[in-house]
């Protein structure tokens, strides 16, 4: 599957815009979200694409994971070390990773995201001359923002980074603390 296809569908599934989402988060509500993601602990995000291939009996099954390590929370603000990865269906290695820090800030209406460029790796093991063009589309936009309405809080801290309208049938990612210790880079 085309990387850049698949990096597409991830930027529409994390900035698209959401409104009028029945159980969408408020500003209190992602303070409430915040105020439980405390300095050392990690946030595990998961989501499972299923593509029909024509000519194909069964399907492409992509498992998508969004791990971030909180470095700092100074309540409507959070710095992350995120790492995301994306593999084939019961696959142990991933063929797709990127791992950046991530500053996340709460404003009036939604959410700042900002990617410190310094940071960033990106890898492709298989197709390593798609990782500058990955690279380009991830410089042309550091600082993106999110709709509140992007977000469902299940039960602190539980909560669903859900489809943007761009996309809406690509599945949302399911979201909750890690159970066990985590370091930071933990890739699994």
């Amino acid at each position: 599957m085309n990387t850049i296809v698949i990096r597409g569908l991830l930027v529409m599934l994390l900035i698209g815009m959401i409104q009028g989402r029945p159980g969408a988060a408020t500003l209190s509500e992602m303070r409430a979200l915040n105020a439980t993601q405390k300095p050392g602990m990690t946030i595990v995000c998961q989501s499972r694409t299923v593509i029909p291939v024509n000519g194909k009996k069964e399907p492409v099954t992509i498992d998508e994971r969004l791990s971030g390590y909180v470095v700092s929370n100074t309540g409507d603000m959070m710095v992350l070390d995120v790492t995301y990865e994306q593999r084939d269906d019961g696959k142990d290695e991933p063929f797709h990773t990127e791992k950046y820090l991530l500053t996340t800030t709460l404003e009036n209406e939604r959410q700042k995201m900002e990617v410190d460029m310094r940071t960033l790796k990106i890898m492709v093991p298989k197709a390593r001359h798609l990782e500058s063009g990955l690279r380009e589309v991830m410089e042309a936009e550091p600082v993106t923002y999110t709709d509140y309405g992007t977000y469902r809080i299940t039960a602190l801290p539980a909560y669903e980074i859900l489809p943007g309208r761009d996309n809406p049938g690509a599945p949302s990612m399911h979201c909750a603390p890690a159970m066990n210790a985590s370091v930071p880079g933990d890739t699994r």
